[in-house]
């Protein structure tokens, strides 16, 4: 129909058109049933019988100033209509109306209140450059025209002025939704809107409140380059495509709070003026905050990161919160900065933990994380406190060339031992340290870890906390060998020596390993008096067993009696090695000396006693270690004293 014609019949009222529409379908029906209709993406005739069709069942309204309070509520609409250019004085109502074919309102004015509620689109929707200056109620409304052509969009607004109230609330977009360049003054909400393909809004104007909260975008949701003056409110919406926000602007307050965000979400050179919540919210892809900037409080905590997450070079003005996060994969906060107090407290890093070159201006918080790979901390400024008590590391963490204004906090920080006997050494990147004899030692696969664990010591001395400091110091050592001391050549003598006092004394850490052995030594070194032979070796055999010695020691020498002396033999070896044990090498009292070794080893001609050069080259060598012995368990417990 021309414009006159469809003038007309619209003054006749809803029902002569929905009779009109209903016979027009009719006819469609019918010469679809025939096989001769044909109709392309853009709407077109592809015959001479569907052109004549399309004469009948358009509607042309363009280009017309409406000054009386029109209605369209409940029309039905069978072919395509144009309402392009038409300005609307009053206010005006298309709600329930069906459209079967493009709804063209391009450049429309609505100069008062429009309502599209429950209005259907079956084709195209275009309301490019469109102005509304009152209430745009598109609540319920569903645009059903799919991706299956050319163009791709199935519901165009581009450049769309809303000066008013604009209401999406629970529409569905079969086909992408194109919010380009929208400018809405006033509140705009899609809360439960359903965009089942692609939505875009790239450099849409939010001058009001925008509620998108519970929102589904099944495909990509293209946010780019625009601004939310009001406040922007996404919460538990869904991303099921691609989240792009890149170089968006939030100059209110925004949350995401228990989002869902299935694929790639990017939020690269982002800015938030307002404070900005994400707490409860799911990232199952990458999560990209690449030089965004925070200038409000910023709230991550409880979020779950299932792919990689960067923020590199982002900007926390407020500072920020990731407590019990939790980081799957890698995690990148390189250049990171964080103005006021932040928190990573209870978070765990399953995958790699970058925070090179980051800075703290205020107290930050690792208390209670759980790293399970390579966290690397170097090159970090921190200029407050850093808490790292309660943290557990899998690996050696770097704080390489890390800067501390105060010493961190390091009270019950623990690293998992990094020496173990075997190593897939393709995954590590370097070749195996051990030579052939040594391939069942414990290594470390980090070539640097010495370094690392020698710069934790530090900053637990710094901070005072001496269980941490030895702790490091003795994997420090401990991660040297093979790969900086070697058990020849090399570094040899601090490589054994340190094998040494690991094993006896823990580093200094242990009192009970010292003193068992200087024990131990004192049983064995009294068998070994025993066993050296005097002069009169052939008349009185020495105890052949520990059960022997201890006999001999509890009958009083009945059964093993002195070479020379009525005392046991086991009890005068007994008391050589104690003597021995406590450094008291020398013999004040000759009648004891002869005693003693009259006893063990007997007496010569002259009635002195025998003492043979093996047994003074045993007592010295028992001096020599048990010196050594005493001195370990005194330095354990002035570490454990020191300690307390």
């Amino acid at each position: 129909m021309n414009e006159h014609e469809t003038r007309t019949l619209r003054d006749m009222g809803r029902e002569a058109w929905n009779e009109w529409a209903a016979q027009v379908l009719k006819s469609k029906a019918q010469f679809q049933q025939a096989g001769v209709f044909s109709l392309n993406w853009f709407g077109e005739a592809g015959n001479e019988e569907t052109q004549i069709w399309l004469n009948v069942a358009a509607a042309d309204f363009s280009n017309q100033r409406v000054e009386d309070e029109e209605g369209f509520e409940g029309f039905i609409f069978p072919g395509p209509v144009s309402l392009e250019g038409t300005v609307f004085e009053r206010p005006l109502s298309f709600a329930e109306t069906v459209f079967h074919l493009p709804a063209n309102f391009a450049g429309a004015h609505f100069l008062a209140d429009v309502t599209f509620k429950g209005t259907k689109f079956e084709d195209q929707a275009i309301f490019d450059d469109a102005v509304f200056d009152g209430l745009a109620d598109f609540e319920r409304t569903e645009f059903l025209k799919e991706k299956n052509g050319p163009l791709g969009h199935g519901v165009k607004f581009q450049r769309a002025r809303f000066k008013g109230r604009a209401d999406f609330r629970s529409i569905a977009c079969a086909g992408i939704a194109d919010f380009s360049k929208v400018q809405f003054a006033g509140t705009s909400r899609f809360d439960e809107a359903r965009f089942i393909a692609g939505a875009m809004f790239e450099s849409a104007v939010f001058s009001a409140p925008a509620g998108f909260n519970a929102c589904q975008f099944l495909e990509t949701a293209a946010f780019k380059d625009a601004q939310f003056t009001g406040e922007a409110r996404f919460s538990e919406a869904l991303f099921n495509g691609e989240c792009q926000l890149d170089q968006s602007q939030f100059w209110g307050d925004v949350s995401f709070r228990e989002a869902r965000f299935e694929k790639d979400a990017s939020f690269s050179g982002m800015r938030a003026e307002g404070a900005s919540r994400f707490r409860g919210a799911k990232f199952a892809s990458q999560a990209n905050f690449l030089d965004s900037r925070f200038n409000g409080e910023t709230d991550f905590s409880s979020t779950a990161f299932s792919g990689p997450a960067i923020y590199r070079f982002a900007q926390f003005g407020q500072g920020a919160s990731w407590s019990a996060c939790q980081f799957l994969e890698s995690v990148d906060f390189s250049g990171v900065t964080l103005s006021r107090n932040s928190s990573f407290k209870d978070s765990r890093f399953n995958g790699e933990a970058l925070f090179r070159e980051a800075q703290f201006q205020a107290p930050i918080s690792f208390a209670g994380c759980r790293f399970d790979a390579t966290a690397d901390f170097s090159a970090l400024q921190s200029r407050v406190a850093f808490v790292l008590a309660g943290a557990e590391f899998k690996n050696v963490p770097s704080f390489l060339e890390a800067s501390f204004h105060e010493p961190p906090r390091v009270d019950h920080l623990l690293v998992a031992d990094p020496l173990k006997r075997f190593r897939d050494w393709k995954k590590t990147g370097v070749s195996d340290p051990r030579g052939p004899f040594f391939k069942f030692w414990k290594v470390c696969a980090d070539p640097d870890a010495s370094a690392k664990f020698r710069r934790l010591k530090k900053l637990a001395s710094e901070a005072q906390d001496q269980p941490r400091e030895q702790e490091f110091f003795a994997q420090e050592l401990r991660c040297r060998r093979f790969w900086h001391d070697r058990p020849s050549g090399r570094g040899m003598a601090r490589f054994w020596l340190g094998w040494l006092y690991g094993g006896v004394a823990n580093f200094g850490r242990s009192l009970l390993r010292p003193l068992m052995l200087w024990f131990a030594s004192i049983f064995i070194f009294t068998l070994l008096y025993l066993s050296e032979r005097g002069s009169e070796w052939n008349v009185h055999k020495p105890p052949s067993s520990l059960g022997d010695w201890f006999m001999s020691l509890v009958m009083g020498g009945e059964k093993f009696p002195c070479v020379s002396g009525s005392s046991s033999r086991a009890g005068e070896a007994l008391y050589l090695s104690f003597r021995s044990a406590f450094l008291k090498l020398d013999w004040s009292g000759a009648a004891a000396a002869k005693r003693v070794f009259g006893c063990l080893y007997g007496l010569d001609p002259g009635g002195n006693a025998i003492v043979p050069l093996s047994v003074s080259s045993l007592a010295l060598l028992q001096a020599v270690v048990s010196g050594a012995l005493l001195f370990m368990f005194l330095l354990a417990l002035r570490n454990l004293l020191k300690v307390r």
